[in-house]
């Protein structure tokens, strides 16, 4: 993906199936530009949200004329409206209404309503056939509701213990290895599309999920919000270098499950422990534990209890696995 130079308008190129969700997602984007500027809104979303130009700061709707709050409009129609790590404290209701005057004429949100009106059609479907199920239904379908969780938690298992792995902002986490001088500036990875934002630029409310665009006009609004206004810098994805520090993270991941299989993506992974906590309880140290099984050979020199960490100590100060 690709982000053009002007006013914001970003373009998605060479997305193609081979690539990661995350960047096909791309392709929604593409031409996700507003039709017309910042300013001069027409077609707010839920039906009246935000009217006017976000120069002047005029708008309608809102908090202030007894509708839904900025943000409740923002998370009914942008997935990226959700906070996460790395926003506490930030002004959610600014940022949201920031996003609904900057993106509401653009494609990207005529998609978004087109999926939140099918949504309601689904909802408005459903509750017509609640409506028909007879009381006697109801009763009955309780019934063995209850029973199907009686029978599952008589056979929960707990005697396994297993963990998900899920690297801090990735995609910039490995740009800032390589660029360190980017680790002070608001930082997202992508172009059209945010792949993922490191946690300065995440202080202007800009995340993964978001419209190129979008994330470009927060950060120069940042004054609105009690954030300097500043110029988010973009950097492109490198898949081969994040398929590298992928598999150096499964030759970690080997040294305490050895049946390890990552398909949920570069950054997040699923183990079992159980049987390696097992060994670490009876033989008492990382390594000897590691390699009861034949595995662990990949373990650098020095090894033992700071075997994992080193290899990937660049991108999380927070790894630790193998205390």
């Amino acid at each position: 993906a690709s982000c053009a130079g002007g006013g914001g308008g970003c373009s998605a190129t060479s997305i193609v199936p081979s690539q990661p969700p995350r960047a096909r997602m791309a392709a929604v984007t593409s031409a996700a530009a507003p039709t017309q500027g910042h300013g001069g809104v027409t077609n707010p979303p839920l039906g009246g949200a935000v009217a006017g130009s976000s120069a002047a700061g005029s708008s309608s709707g809102g908090p202030s004329s007894g509708g839904p709050s900025f943000s409740a409009q923002a998370r009914a129609l942008y997935v990226s409206s959700s906070a996460k790590a790395g926003m506490d404290g930030v002004d959610s209701e600014k940022i949201a209404e920031i996003v609904l005057q900057t993106a509401a004429n653009s494609p990207f949100t005529a998609h978004q309503r087109k999926l939140d009106r099918a949504v309601d059609r689904r909802v408005a479907k459903l509750l017509a056939a609640k409506r028909k199920v007879s009381e006697p239904e109801r009763a009955a379908a309780r019934a063995t509701v209850a029973a199907r969780r009686a029978d599952l938690e008589a056979s929960r298992r707990l005697e396994r213990v297993c963990v998900v792995v899920d690297f801090d902002q990735f995609y910039a986490a490995v740009a800032m290895r390589d660029r360190p001088e980017l680790a002070e500036r608001p930082l997202a990875v992508g172009g059209a599309l945010v792949l993922t934002a490191n946690y300065v630029a995440r202080r202007w409310g800009v995340r993964s999920g978001q419209p190129g665009f979008v994330a470009k006009e927060l950060c120069r609004r940042g004054k609105e919000f009690g954030m300097p206004s500043v110029e988010l810098t973009f950097v492109p994805a490198e898949y081969e270098k994040y398929a590298e520090v992928a598999a150096t993270a499964m030759e970690v991941y080997r040294e305490y499950d050895p049946a390890v299989s990552c398909g949920m993506g570069y950054d997040e992974c699923s183990l079992d422990l159980t049987h390696y906590l097992r060994r670490r309880v009876r033989f008492g140290s990382h390594a000897r534990a590691s390699l009861v099984s034949g595995e662990g050979c990949g373990c650098p020199a020095g090894g033992g209890e700071a075997g994992a960490a080193p290899r990937l100590a660049p991108l999380s100060s927070r790894w630790d696995m193998s205390g």
